[in-house]
């Protein structure tokens, strides 16, 4: 109802001097699926419907070692993270390796090396659309699937269509 009420209020302070202004909740509300949810008593919250839960998971392994004449270091680590907006997400896996050998002793050889993979692959969730999403869209249509359009005007688009239809590859390796 805060709605509501908000765009009557709009109404209200934007009306001509001496118009009626607009208060009536079928001409408040933009389009008729709006109003169709509004009577069905349907209504979103547009920054939940765009929201997932911001895990971070970390797995990391190591192992080093020595004899007399060579140390050893390898080391590797998976890092995933979502962040809180739909598809926002990424995940890294990093390596690395040293090695020293006393060939003799005045000469030691070694290498130090590393190899790191970031996936940032994926599409996020429309933050403008979001913006302008009512509380009455329909956003799902009856058998589930998004709805492009979620007020049935094509004035505003529905923020996750995008992440959910297009494919997005992103993926560095750096060695």
């Amino acid at each position: 109802e805060g709605y509501i009420q908000r765009r009557r209020d709009f109404n209200i302070q934007n009306s001509n001097p001496g118009e009626t202004p607009v208060t009536d909740i079928e001409n408040i509300l933009d389009s008729a699926t709006e109003f169709e949810q509004y009577q069905a008593g349907e209504t979103i919250d547009p920054w939940e419907f765009i929201s997932q839960n911001a895990v971070q998971q970390s797995n990391n392994l190591s192992i080093s070692g020595s004899t007399d004449r060579t140390n050893y270091y390898l080391s590797g680590n998976f890092v995933t993270e979502d962040g809180l907006i739909y598809g926002d997400q990424s995940e890294r896996l990093s390596l690395r390796m040293n090695l020293q050998n006393d060939i003799t002793n005045w000469l030691t050889i070694g290498f130090n090396s590393s190899y790191t993979q970031r996936d940032l692959s994926g599409v996020n969730a429309d933050l403008y659309s979001t913006y302008w999403l009512t509380p009455y869209a329909k956003v799902y249509a009856d058998n589930g699937e998004l709805l492009p359009y979620p007020t049935g005007d094509q004035l505003v688009f529905n923020p996750l269509f995008n992440a959910t239809q297009r494919d997005n590859e992103e993926v560095s390796n750096n060695l």
